[in-house]
């Protein structure tokens, strides 16, 4: 009968399809790595190495008063030796590292509204530790 196959047939024909899976689901994650990287070029390394404070607002899509304050933080990277200037590796990981504190001064959607009231108890309980 030809559909009747050993025991040995058997497993290697499983594992040729375990490795086609395999193989599908490695080009997948490769292809998914390949579109972040490009999505990175198209927005991180599209502005120069030194940014400005309009830089800055354009990346935050925040007002003059919001980078202004942003920027007074002590932990938030800027060049001693350039005033008004700002690492853009740095700052992209600095954004990295506290997306959570931008969070509670990004404006929501209101359809969000578990993230709201997420951002508005955390506004509330730890109001004087957010002000610049």
């Amino acid at each position: 009968m030809p559909f009747k196959m050993n025991i040995k047939e058997q497993i290697q024909r499983i594992d040729s399809l375990e490795f086609e899976l395999f193989q599908q689901k490695l080009e997948l994650v490769i292809e998914k790595a390949y579109l972040k990287g490009v999505q990175d070029g198209q927005t991180k390394y599209n502005y120069e190495p030194v940014l400005t404070k309009k830089d800055l607002m354009k990346i935050f899509q925040s007002s003059t008063a919001t980078i202004n304050r942003l920027v007074l933080r002590k932990d938030f990277p800027k060049l001693t030796t350039l005033a008004g200037k700002y690492p853009r590796d740095e700052v992209f990981e600095w954004i990295k590292n506290n997306s959570f504190y931008l969070i509670v001064f990004r404006k929501f959607n209101p359809s969000l509204l578990l993230a709201n009231k997420i951002a508005s108890i955390i506004n509330q309980s730890y109001r004087r530790s957010f002000y610049f």
